[in-house]
C-alpha cells in the first residue's frame, strides 16, 4: 500500500508499507538464504536436545547414574527451554530479532563447551538447565525471523522449512555421535555440538540483518530500511523522499499484556490448549515410539527404524500442510482435519499385535499427520501475530509446548510401570489429539476468511 502523506518543502513524502512490499513480490534468493540460515539455528536445537540420549549409555557408565538420575537429565533441558522461552521470547520483541538470535546462540555454543568440565550429575543437572534456557530464546526467534523474512503467502512453509531443522540436527548428529562416542568418549559429541553451533553463530553475525517489518518499528533511518528492502526484494527502488510504515496492529514492543487484551483472552486459551496437548503426543511418538515397538515383539533395528519413519512421515506431511495453510484462507482447518486423522491414526497404532508392514505404513501415516500438524501449526502460530508481538507469542507458545512435550513421556512411563500395555498407551494417547481437533475446530469457526484470529479479536 502506497499512499502520500505531508509535505516537506515542495517535495511531498512518500509511505511505503514494507509489508505490502514484501507480500506483493516473489520469493527472492535473499529470503530463501535467510531461512536456510534460520533452518540451521533450529538444526542446533535438535542436536543439543537428543544428544543427551545419544550418549546417555556412555554418560551412565561414566558417571555411574541411576535410571532415575538420566529420566531427570531427559526432561530438565525442556524444562529450562520452557522457561527461557517464556522470559527470552518477549526481548526479541522489545530489543529486535537479530540482538537475541546471536546473543542467544553464541552464548550456549561457547557454555556448551562447558561439558568437557563436568564430573558429576549436578554439574550436568545444572548446565542442561541454563543450556535449554539459552537456547530457547534462539529457536523462538528463529522461527520469527522465518516469518517475517518472507511474502505472507509463504509464511508456514517458511516456518516449516525452519522448524525441519531440528529433525535434521537430530539425524546428523545420531549419525556423527555413533562414531565420535567410541574414539573420544562421550563429551566429544558435546564439543562438536558447541564447534557447530559457533559456526552458526558467526554466519548469523554476518550474514542475518535485522528484519525489515520489525526495523520499521524503530529508529533506523529509511535509507537503510531501502536497503535491506531491496536485497529482499530486488526488483523494488525507494523514492528519495520515502517513508517505510509497518501498518500491523500496534502494541509495546515486548509487552505480554496486549495478548489478553481485546477479548483475545480465549482465543490464546485455546491456542496454548492446542499446543500443549498436541506436544503430549507429538513426544510420546518422540521417545516411546522405539521402546513400544520392542515391547510388540520386534527387534531394537525395527524399533529404530519406526522412529526414523515417523520422522521422515512428519517431514512430509509438514510440507503439504503448510503448502494448504499458506493457501486455504482459513488456516485453521488443514489443521482440524490433520488432528482428526492423526487421532485416528495414533489410535490405530494400538491395534496391532506385531510390527509388520501395515503397522509401518500407519507409523508413516501418524508422522505426517501428527509431526506434519505440529510443524503447520508453528507457522499458524507465526501467522496469527503482529510484528510487535510475534516473538513474544511465539516463545510463549513454544514454552507452553514444551510443557506438553515433558508430560506426555512421563504419563506415559507411569502407565508402563502400572502394568499398561502399548495398545493402551495408543488408546488412551488418542484423546489429546482428537481434543486439539475440537479446538481447532472452534478456531475454524471463530476466524472471518483470511484474518488471523487474533488481528481480528
Amino acid at each position: 500500500m502506497t499512499s502520500l502523506e505531508g509535505v516537506e518543502g515542495p517535495a511531498m513524502r512518500q509511505s511505503i508499507d514494507v509489508a505490502d512490499v514484501i507480500d506483493r513480490a516473489g520469493l527472492s534468493g535473499t529470503q530463501l538464504g535467510l531461512v536456510a540460515l534460520c533452518f540451521l539455528v533450529v538444526a542446533v536445537d535438535g542436536f543439543d536436545t537428543q544428544a543427551i540420549s545419544f550418549v546417555a549409555p556412555a554418560l551412565r557408565s561414566a558417571l555411574h547414574l541411576s535410571p532415575a538420575s538420566m529420566g531427570s537429565l531427559f526432561a530438565v533441558g525442556t524444562f529450562g527451554g520452557a522457561i527461557g522461552g517464556f522470559v527470552l521470547g518477549p526481548l526479541a520483541d522489545r530489543f529486535g530479532r537479530r540482538p537475541v538470535l546471536l546473543a542467544s546462540v553464541s552464548s550456549f555454543a561457547l557454555l556448551t563447551y562447558g561439558y568437557i568440565l563436568v564430573h558429576s550429575f549436578w554439574q550436568l543437572f545444572l548446565l542442561r538447565i541454563v543450556l535449554g534456557f539459552l537456547l530457547a530464546g534462539g529457536i523462538s526467534t528463529a522461527y520469527t525471523y522465518a516469518a517475517e523474512t518472507v511474502p505472507k503467502r509463504w509464511l508456514a512453509r517458511a516456518v516449516v522449512i525452519a522448524t525441519i531443522g531440528y529433525s535434521s540436527g537430530t539425524a546428523i548428529g545420531g549419525f556423527i555421535s555413533s562414531w565420535l562416542i567410541p574414539q573420544f568418549g562421550w563429551q566429544s559429541v558435546f564439543v562438536c555440538c558447541a564447534t557447530f553451533t559457533l559456526v552458526v553463530a558467526a554466519i548469523v553475525a554476518v550474514a542475518m540483518p535485522e528484519t525489515v517489518r520489525y526495523a520499521v518499528l524503530t529508529s533506523m533511518p529509511p535509507a537503510e530500511i531501502g536497503a535491506m528492502l531491496q536485497r529482499l526484494v530486488p526488483s523494488f527502488r525507494a523514492p528519495n523522499s520515502a517513508e517505510f510504515v509497518n501498518t500491523e496492529e500496534r502494541h509495546n514492543r515486548g509487552a505480554i499484556g496486549p495478548l489478553f487484551q481485546g477479548g483475545r483472552a480465549g482465543f490464546i486459551a485455546q491456542l496454548w490448549s492446542v499446543a500443549f496437548l498436541l506436544n503430549i503426543d507429538l513426544w510420546i511418538m518422540h521417545q516411546w515410539l522405539p521402546t513400544l515397538t520392542r515391547d510388540m515383539g520386534q527387534t531394537i533395528a525395527v524399533a529404530v527404524r519406526t522412529g526414523a519413519l515417523f520422522q521422515f512421515g512428519s517431514m512430509v506431511g509438514g510440507l503439504v500442510l503448510g503448502t494448504l495453510v499458506d493457501r486455504r484462507s482459513n488456516p485453521w482447518f488443514p489443521l482440524c482435519i490433520a488432528f482428526a486423522a492423526s487421532g485416528v491414526a495414533f489410535f490405530g497404532l494400538g491395534q496391532f499385535v506385531a510390527a509388520g508392514p501395515p503397522f509401518f505404513v500407519v507409523v508413516f501415516l501418524a508422522g505426517a499427520l501428527l509431526g506434519g500438524a505440529q510443524l503447520a501449526f508453528n507457522g499458524v502460530v507465526g501467522h496469527t501475530f503482529p510484528t510487535t508481538m510475534r516473538t513474544t507469542g511465539m516463545s510463549f507458545t513454544a514454552g507452553i509446548s514444551r510443557l506438553g512435550a515433558m508430560t506426555g513421556p512421563l504419563l506415559v512411563g507411569l502407565l508402563l510401570g502400572a502394568g499398561g500395555s502399548p495398545s493402551l498407551v495408543y488408546a488412551l494417547g488418542a484423546i489429546p489429539v482428537f481434543i486439539c481437533a475440537g479446538l481447532t475446530g472452534l478456531l475454524v469457526l471463530r476466524s472471518s476468511p483470511g484474518v488471523p484470529p487474533l488481528s481480528n479479536a
